[in-house]
């Protein structure tokens, strides 16, 4: 049982990264960022790939081909997995909002 709070197993985390990496091989990925948590039964993961700002993207069809590799590669070991693959240049600001920071939107 995991908890959430905790960080995942750092062995975990790395073969989440490897994946991204076999199945993105193609992408001039700059940075990966995993996020994995299991509140229950289901892991919950997200993963940001940074790319560089001027990368152009692939057609959306070939972008979930791609997230379903990704999904298929590690769904026998984190089974049942609920995976947001997300792509971005921003490298400081991954999903991450500090509400209390000057990035936080306005009134927040």
């Amino acid at each position: 049982m995991e908890m959430l709070g905790f960080s995942p197993h750092p062995e975990k985390v790395e073969k989440i990264r490897k994946a991204v990496l076999e199945n993105l091989d193609e992408m001039p990925i700059q940075n990966i960022h995993v996020r994995l948590v299991r509140p229950g039964r289901t892991h919950i993961l997200l993963v940001y790939v940074i790319l560089p700002e001027n990368y152009q993207m692939p057609l959306m069809s070939d972008l979930d081909t791609l997230r379903r590799n990704v999904l298929n590669t590690i769904s026998d070991e984190f089974a049942p997995i609920v995976m947001d693959l997300v792509f971005s240049s921003d490298d400081d600001h991954y999903g991450l909002v500090d509400r209390k920071s000057s990035d936080a939107p306005p009134g927040k």
